[in-house]
Formats: C-alpha cells, sequence, structure tokens
C-alpha cells in the first residue's frame, strides 16, 4: 500500500473513531449546553437540573467514578476572563470547605489553573480527600460560555485518577466546542 493510501486510511479511520467516540450527547436544561460523550464509557441523565456521567468502564474511572456538568452564569457584572478566574478559585474553595466539613481531610493537589486544550481555554483544579478510609480525588474543569461558564466535576478513587484523567478532559474539549 502507498504512504498516500496509508494516511488517507488513517485519516479516515480516525474520523470514525471521533465520531463514534462522542456519538451521544445529553443536554442540560438551564441554557440547552450539550454535553457529548461515549455511550460505552458513560450513562448520562439530567438530576436536580444538572447533567450526571456516570461511568460504566474503567477508562473513565470504574463503576463509582462520575462526572457532573452545570452552568454558571456571570450575573456579577465581572469581565468574562475576571469571572473565569474568581469562579474557579471560589468553586474549589468551596469544595475544600465541604469536604473538610465532612471530616474527608482534603488537599488540594491541582491549584487552579488555566490551560489550552486543544484551542479551547480550560480551568482546572483537583483535590484528594478520603471517604470510607479511601483516598478519592475531585476534579474540576470549567470552560467559558457567552452566558457564563460550563462546569465539570469528576470524582473518583485515586489510584484511578491519572488512568481517567485523559477521558475527562475529553468531555470538557468536547464542550469548548459545542454551541449552546
Amino acid at each position: 500500500m502507498s504512504r498516500a493510501k496509508r494516511e488517507a486510511l488513517a485519516v479516515a479511520l480516525a474520523a470514525l473513531t471521533c465520531a463514534g467516540a462522542f456519538g451521544a450527547e445529553i443536554a442540560e436544561p438551564d441554557h440547552g449546553v450539550k454535553f457529548a460523550y461515549d455511550e460505552a464509557l458513560w450513562q448520562a441523565k439530567i438530576e436536580d437540573g444538572a447533567v450526571l456521567l456516570e461511568c460504566h468502564a474503567d477508562a473513565c474511572g470504574g463503576e463509582d467514578a462520575e462526572c457532573q456538568g452545570t452552568t454558571a452564569d456571570n450575573k456579577s457584572g465581572q469581565t468574562k476572563d475576571r469571572y473565569f478566574a474568581s469562579f474557579l478559585d471560589t468553586y474549589t474553595k468551596e469544595i475544600v470547605d465541604g469536604f473538610a466539613t465532612a471530616h474527608t481531610h482534603p488537599v488540594v493537589v491541582d491549584q487552579p489553573a488555566r490551560f489550552m486544550e486543544d484551542g479551547v481555554i480550560v480551568g482546572l483544579s483537583s483535590i484528594r480527600y478520603t471517604l470510607d478510609g479511601k483516598q478519592r480525588r475531585a476534579w474540576i474543569a470549567q470552560v467559558p460560555a457567552p452566558f457564563g461558564l460550563i462546569v465539570l466535576q469528576c470524582d473518583a478513587r485515586e489510584e484511578r485518577f491519572v488512568d481517567t484523567q485523559a477521558k475527562w478532559l475529553d468531555l470538557v474539549k468536547a464542550l469548548g466546542k459545542a454551541k449552546p
């Protein structure tokens, strides 16, 4: 097979893989933001006005891993950039405070920071905590939206975090490219 044919085949296979990977979507009720996900990894439903993605494969964290997607409206009058920065800091602090109140011994592992992922600005942070004697990791991601922010908070056992983070980031990248 010629190099050109191999490259064309590789491009075609990549396109099929991407199309299949995010063949399902669910819209959150407030702004109609569509969360695209891989049905082979996730089950999705709306719960208390938020999108709940429950993992049912080892690749996304196993049966006890989940991600919850919500939106945050910028009603503060802040610029988009300032709101983006302050929200991640505030949200991370509130999660830590909630874990501390529940006596789960939270530790911020990844301080709130901005990153570029495939052309999408993403705010990320993570918190390690202990629940029922086992370490877990909460991972918080946000992307800008016309109304404010789209927030995804994921949770899994600590020993699975490194392996699952890439699948969680795939969800965020799809959000950053989606149009409400």
